[in-house]
C-alpha cells in the first residue's frame, strides 16, 4: 500500500469503518457477557440435579443446557456472519472510489462457478469437496473480474479422509489483450502434489519453458508451460515476476494461468480473511488493513499485466 493510498484508507478507516466496528464491538461484548452467564446457570443446573438426584429433573436440566447451547452457537453464527459482509460492503464502498476499480459488487455467500474454476486447468484431480464464498465482481483497471475465497479437496484412494487441493483466493480476468498462446505458472514446490495437473498440461502439448539466465532466481521458483517459449518474455514483465517470487518467500503460493484473454490467479492462503475475532476486540486498524491488502495484492497482478501489456 502506497504512502498516499494508506492516507487515503485511513482517513476512511476512522470516518466510516471504525464507527461501524464500534457499533459491532458492543454486540459481540454483549455476546460474552451471555455466554458467562450462560455458563453460570449451567453450572447452577447441574450442581442442582446432582442434589435433588431425580432422573426426571437431571433430563429436564440436561435438555434445557442443550438448548441453551444451541441458542449460543447461533448467537455466535450469527454474530460472524453479520461481521464480515458489512466490513466488505464498506472496503468495497472505498475502492470504488479509487481510480482503478469500478462496479464493485459482493455476494458474501456466492462463488464462481465451478465450471469456470475447472476451465483454468489447474485442478485435474476429482474435486469432491468444493466450497467457495466472499464473491466480488467488478472491473480492475480495463479488466473485468470474478473472485471468491475457495476450498477445494480430493477423497483419497487410500483412506477414508479428504486430501485438500487448495485453499485461497481465486480470480479469473478478462483481459484487454490476447497472447494467443497459453501460459502455465505454478510453484516449483507444490510439484509433487501436481503431477496429474503436469502430465495434463504436457498431453494437450504444452511445453516446459526454457527461461533465460536473468531469471534464474524466477526458474528456481516456478514451473513454466507454454506452446511457445517466446510467451512467457514476451508478457511476463519484471515486476510481476518479482511480485510472484515475493509472494512465495512470503508462503503463499501462486498459480496463473493465461488462456488467449483470460487470467486464471490462484493465491494459497492457509487463513480465512476477515474472520471476526470472538475473545478480542474487532477495533483494530491492522485487521482491516491486512485484508484490502490482501485482496488488492492479487488486484494489482491484474492491473500490472494491462500496463505492461
Amino acid at each position: 500500500m502506497s504512502p498516499n493510498t494508506f492516507i487515503n484508507f485511513r482517513l476512511f478507516y476512522n470516518q466510516t469503518i471504525h464507527p461501524e466496528l464500534q457499533r459491532i464491538e458492543i454486540r459481540r461484548k454483549r455476546l460474552i457477557i451471555l455466554l458467562f452467564i450462560s455458563i453460570f446457570i449451567g453450572a447452577v443446573l447441574i450442581l442442582l440435579g446432582v442434589y435433588i438426584q431425580s432422573f426426571l429433573i437431571i433430563l429436564y436440566i440436561l435438555l434445557g443446557i442443550g438448548i441453551l447451547i444451541i441458542y449460543l452457537i447461533y448467537r455466535m453464527r450469527k454474530f460472524k456472519k453479520h461481521f464480515k459482509p458489512k466490513i466488505v460492503e464498506l472496503i468495497l464502498q472505498y475502492l470504488n472510489q479509487e481510480m482503478s476499480y469500478s462496479n464493485l459488487v459482493y455476494h458474501p455467500y456466492q462463488t464462481v462457478e465451478i465450471q469456470k474454476i475447472l476451465d483454468s486447468e489447474l485442478f485435474q484431480e476429482s474435486l469432491d469437496n468444493f466450497q467457495g464464498e466472499d464473491y466480488i465482481s467488478g472491473t480492475v483497471g480495463n479488466s473485468p473480474f470474478e473472485f471468491c475465497e475457495l476450498e477445494i479437496a480430493s477423497e483419497s484412494k487410500i483412506r477414508p479422509t479428504m486430501i485438500p487441493l487448495f485453499k485461497g483466493l481465486f480470480t479469473i480476468a478478462v483481459l484487454p489483450f490476447s497472447i494467443n498462446d497459453h501460459l502455465v505458472i505454478i510453484p516449483k514446490e507444490e510439484k509433487v502434489f501436481l503431477s496429474k495437473t503436469i502430465k495434463h498440461f504436457h498431453r494437450i502439448g504444452l511445453k516446459n519453458v526454457k527461461l533465460d539466465k536473468k531469471d534464474k532466481n524466477f526458474n528456481d521458483s516456478f514451473l513454466v508451460f507454454s506452446n511457445y517459449d517466446y510467451t512467457f518474455n514476451k508478457i511476463m514483465a519484471n515486476p510481476i515476476k518479482q511480485k510472484l517470487i515475493q509472494k512465495l518467500e512470503n508462503d503463499t503460493f501462486s498459480y496463473l494461468v493465461i488462456k488467449n484473454n483470460l487470467l486464471y490467479l490462484a493465491l494459497s492462503q492457509e487463513k480465512d480473511i476477515l474472520e471476526p475475532r470472538l475473545w478480542k476486540t474487532n477495533i483494530d486498524f491492522k485487521l482491516i488493513q491486512s485484508f484490502i491488502e490482501d485482496i488488492q495484492s492479487m488486484f494489482d497482478l491484474i492491473i500490472d499485466f494491462d500496463n505492461y501489456n
